[in-house]
């Protein structure tokens, strides 16, 4: 064998190793897209908005003493751990979405109109914008034509019934901790506080539906009519229901590990505040 085709040969390898080594993985086109999409740094944003609702439910008459309240703040950031949650996203994402659906969700959340509205997401999700929407909810609701697209939203992304199991996994969850707190060893009865649940969620879903048609509506106000027809499009495509499916499925699986392990804390808590008081 000559020299020039020795030389060849062994450029050819070297280009072949070297393209091995720059190529995404599947996983790393897991992680873009998580990251592309808005999801990481909105799950980022979960412990900020619990402790939020915390403080929320101490301002409009929770009775819960200063000691408690501070006990119970803390205990959010040391249980509610965007990297637990995202890490279920992220292994619901892999056994569902394949490569080539990878590419396709990548292309969406590159392109300008991708980026403009996963920023508008990003920027909804913070306990300032709860806020925001919590205080202007009546008027959000008046733009008839955004509630319309709210609700086509609300059902290719399964929103409310997200919000409605996530409900069902954290009452369920803070009763059990509370109530082993209170009376260890005795039985509980969860199938009993499930049906309580259950028949509350049922007339609560109009008013969470409302609440995500608000929210909805002032996370895109800033994008254009446009815009929003081509996202609305984009959700429809086999590639993107079959990652909102699998990242919703991966984000309550996520959260229920989250929120278990903060009413165990919480259970900790109210357990040592009653044994001080006797």
């Amino acid at each position: 064998m000559n020299a020039p085709r020795v030389q060849f040969l062994l450029a050819a390898l070297i280009g072949l190793v070297c393209s091995f080594q720059v190529a995404a993985t599947p996983e790393a086109d897991i992680e873009r897209v998580l990251l592309l999409s808005g999801l990481t740094k909105q799950v980022n944003e979960f412990p900020g908005l619990i402790e939020a609702g915390v403080m929320q439910g101490a301002q409009q008459g929770a009775d819960i003493p200063e000691r408690e309240l501070s006990l119970i703040t803390e205990s959010v950031s040391k249980t509610i751990l965007p990297a637990v949650i995202m890490a279920d996203v992220r292994q619901a994402v892999a056994s569902a979405v394949s490569e080539s659906e990878l590419q396709s969700l990548l292309t969406w959340y590159q392109s300008e109109t991708g980026r403009a509205i996963t920023t508008a997401e990003e920027n909804a999700s913070t306990a300032e914008a709860y806020q925001q929407i919590m205080a202007n909810g009546r008027q959000l609701l008046s733009d008839r034509k955004r509630v319309d697209f709210a609700m086509r939203l609300d059902k290719l992304l399964g929103a409310t019934d997200l919000t409605m199991q996530m409900q069902e996994v954290s009452g369920v969850a803070v009763y059990a901790a509370m109530m082993s707190a209170m009376a260890p060893g005795q039985a509980l009865n969860l199938d009993g506080y499930r049906a309580q649940i259950a028949a509350a969620q049922a007339q609560m879903r109009p008013n969470i539906e409302q609440m995500m048609a608000a929210s909805f509506v002032y996370t895109y106000q800033p994008i254009d009519d446009t815009s929003l027809a081509k996202y609305e499009a984009f959700l429809n495509t086999p590639a993107a229901k079959k990652f909102n499916a699998a990242a919703m499925a991966g984000l309550l699986k996520g959260i229920e590990k989250a929120v278990g392990s903060w009413a165990t804390e919480l259970g900790t808590i109210v357990k040592n505040s009653n044994a001080k008081e006797i």
